[in-house]
């Protein structure tokens, strides 16, 4: 009786795992877009972040190349999680989303699927752009491990919020150019509005107040503490609890649309 009472569960354990892992080997076997996905942090941190100089800046407690490579790590997040949207919308074209709603796996865990498959594929960029801002000289003096898995957690607490929110713009339409549309309206305002590239201080008050309600400036700020030891725009506990916030919501709000709108 045990044995039967555990297996659906089990089942919807394993349907769950089938889809994540799906996702992960198609990332990895199209040989051009997994290059892209692990060079493009290398580009950014070497084009972008050694054309600044390494050294303090008002409002900055540690050089500048140091505070940006931090901010850079929600930066990539921001761009791998675009395209959990993307990938909801193929896969309803391609009729695969179809197949999965008749099969027994729930829509929640479809949609969460799409949605840790993606902050898998974000932590792996984060950790390339954390070793080559290390080798470009970003400051080292108070990494600790405890520092690097509150990093990683804040990051991945990111990438849950944003994937289920470009999944549901996913779940709502299947138009790919409503989906591009929605990428190219959020997101670099999304990025200039928090404080990934400069510090809020040196922001106009107006976009201070846009930047203190961006997950973007919360994740950062989690990270300076955590990585480079930086006074922060609030405390850890804000910081976090305002993250765990965030993810929970878009990811419950995403689960909810699913149930109304994809029809087997």
């Amino acid at each position: 009786m045990v044995e039967a009472y555990n297996k659906p569960s089990n089942n919807l354990i394993q349907g769950f795992g089938a889809l994540v892992s799906r996702q992960i080997k198609d990332w990895y076997k199209s040989t051009t877009l997994f290059a892209l996905s692990l060079v493009q942090p290398v580009i950014w941190i070497v084009l972008y972040g050694e054309s600044f100089p390494k050294v303090a800046l008002p409002g900055i407690s540690s050089n500048y190349f140091s505070f940006l490579s931090v901010g850079m790590l929600s930066f990539v997040v921001l761009f791998a999680s675009i395209f959990s949207g993307m990938a909801i919308v193929f896969d309803r074209q391609s009729g695969f989303l179809k197949k999965m709603l008749v099969s027994s796996v729930s829509r929640g865990n479809i949609i969460m699927s799409y949605v840790v498959s993606t902050v898998l594929k974000a932590l792996v960029q984060v950790a390339i752009l954390l070793i080559v801002a290390v080798l470009l000289g970003m400051q080292t003096s108070n990494i600790t491990t405890v520092g690097l898995i509150a990093t990683f957690i804040a990051e991945a607490l990111l990438a849950i919020g944003l994937s289920a929110f470009f999944t549901m713009i996913g779940i709502l339409s299947a138009d790919p150019n409503v989906q591009l549309a929605v990428m190219s309206f959020i997101s670099l305002p999304l990025l200039f509005a928090s404080n990934s590239l400069f510090p809020t201080s040196s922001m106009p008050d107006w976009l201070q107040w846009i930047a203190k309600a961006n997950p973007l400036s919360y994740t950062s700020d989690a990270a300076r503490q955590t990585l480079l030891g930086s006074s922060g725009m609030t405390n850890l506990t804000f910081d976090f609890t305002f993250l765990v916030i965030f993810a929970v919501v878009f990811s419950s709000l995403s689960v909810l649309l699913s149930l109304k709108f994809l029809s087997k």
